[in-house]
């Protein structure tokens, strides 16, 4: 289930990339993040909890990025840490 996104990803390493997302995994019921890199393949750098987000009950997550590494929490309490050390692609044309 998307909580925010920019984009829908159309092409691999180019501007109609899918640049971030933000959501409930449908697999498993945790917070997943994800961005396109500049990198010429486009790759994916992927974050994803732990805990199940309960449904049903409010709950704050949050995502940050600083450059070098992710960090996703669930309730305010750190979920995961996760290395990309990438720059995220920010020039998408996408809708």
């Amino acid at each position: 289930m998307p909580l925010i996104t920019k984009g829908c990803g159309e092409a691999d390493g180019s501007n109609l990339d899918c640049n971030y997302f933000f959501a409930i995994r449908g697999s498993d019921g945790v917070l997943a993040a994800d961005f396109e890199d500049f990198r010429s393949s486009g790759n994916n750098n992927l974050v994803a909890g732990v805990t199940v987000v309960t449904p049903n009950v409010w709950h704050h997550g949050a995502v940050t990025y600083d450059g070098t590494n992710w960090a996703l929490y669930l309730d305010g309490v750190l979920e995961t840490v996760s290395y990309s050390g990438q720059t995220p692609r920010y020039d998408s044309i996408q809708h």
